[in-house]
């Protein structure tokens, strides 16, 4: 269980990366998420002023007749601008291959605990030679309290930086977004001032793209304070599939949620993670996960980074309460002789090697927690006391949610 493989290492300088197979699972998940409008961060040592976008292959394919009525397209978006060097962008023949993984047509359904539903829509046609795309997104039902009109997108991927720690995008339907690479085949974003929505501070997603099949969790931050969460999902296969179920702490979360990290960043908000570690953290962010980590075992991993404070855990979801046993049993035999720690759990260790919290917390859940000073490193009471804190909490979350 030592053996954690978030997206990204504890360290502060550490940019988020994609290789180019995640860059595949990126698009693609992130053609949802609106990623396919706007332009991305480019790199600041060969940034220019923008050219006038050349003309567009056209507008956008519209969602075919038989699929669902909604608002009528506005104008289709041109995005793009100064083609960023070719050793920065995608080249031809991975262009070809992700054409195949993303062209076509995305059929989705969404609900919220809010129990608004409706369909949703992506056509997304990827010119490989030319590098440029279109796509359209259409969704029917209130989704952000009121309908979101269609939309039309000309966008020219050679403007795309290949390799970005996140993208900063901009959207006629969901305003401002910030998108950033997860784990293999996951995004996540944060949509900020959306026209018409002065009510809404932010909606923040999670896409995780498995096979033909993408799972999207969103959040909409209202002003005032309160937050209304929803699902996603859609299939490239024909079948329209309903959205996955709003899942409680204990309960089975969404694969895509486990693999992408937004399950175990959804555990605990950033206040509740200030006062349990006792410093001012922010909101934990998804970093990564992996189904099937070990047989009957998968991961959901997060980390809340502030200054020179990190703090990244993992929760581990057995699929039966013999195989969390069986695996904690292996772990606790491969930490040797690090001492027990008391707490709301089942058994828990602290190895000092590597200043890891490892926690038996229910019949079906582990965890690991790190708790770190990256300025010079905490000591070894002061990181396992603030790791215990940290993990006590998560427990407690878990057990209210069994």
């Amino acid at each position: 269980m030592h053996q954690v493989e978030p997206a990204s290492r504890a360290v502060r300088t550490a940019a988020w990366t994609v290789d180019r197979r995640g860059l595949f699972g990126l698009l693609g998940a992130a053609a949802v998420l609106t990623a396919c409008g706007g332009s991305p961060r480019r790199d600041t040592s060969t940034a220019s002023s923008p050219n006038p976008t050349p003309p567009g292959p056209g507008p956008a394919t519209s969602p075919p007749a038989s699929g669902p009525a909604s608002s009528p397209a506005s104008a289709v978006a041109h995005l793009g601008g100064a083609e960023v060097p070719a050793n920065k962008a995608l080249d031809a023949a991975d262009a070809k291959r992700l054409a195949r993984l993303v062209n076509g047509h995305w059929r989705g359904s969404w609900h919220d605990e809010a129990q608004r539903s409706g369909t949703a829509d992506v056509t997304i046609a990827l010119n490989a030679a030319r590098r440029r795309a279109t796509a359209t997104f259409a969704f029917t039902g209130d989704l952000l309290g009121s309908p979101v009109a269609t939309q039309g997108y000309d966008v020219d991927l050679l403007a795309f930086v290949l390799r970005a720690d996140e993208w900063h995008v901009t959207t006629p339907q969901f305003g401002a977004v910030t998108i950033a690479p997860g784990g293999v085949g996951s995004a996540t974003a944060t949509a900020t001032s959306i026209d018409g929505h002065p009510e809404i501070a932010s909606v923040q997603l999670i896409g995780t793209r498995i096979g033909a099949r993408v799972d999207v969790s969103y959040t909409i931050k209202q002003t005032s304070g309160s937050t209304v969460k929803g699902t996603m999902s859609f299939s490239a296969r024909g079948d329209r599939p309903a959205a996955p179920a709003l899942t409680t702490p204990g309960g089975a979360p969404a694969p895509g949620d486990v693999q992408s990290g937004a399950y175990a960043a959804s555990l605990v908000t950033g206040t509740q993670l200030s006062r349990l570690a006792g410093v001012p953290l922010p909101d934990p962010r998804s970093n990564g996960g992996r189904l099937e980590y070990a047989t009957g075992i998968d991961i959901s991993n997060a980390q809340a980074i502030k200054h020179d404070l990190d703090v990244d855990y993992s929760v581990l979801l057995g699929h039966s309460a013999a195989l969390t046993s069986a695996f904690w049993k292996t772990t606790r035999d491969s930490l040797g002789d690090a001492p027990p720690v008391a707490g709301p759990w089942l058994d828990a260790r602290w190895y000092a090697s590597n200043a890891t919290l490892y926690v038996h917390a229910t019949p079906t859940r582990m965890l690991t927690v790190r708790f770190i000073e990256l300025s010079g490193g905490a000591s070894s009471t002061s990181a396992e006391h603030v790791a215990a804190a940290i993990a006590r909490g998560l427990t407690n979350v878990l057990n209210r949610g069994s």
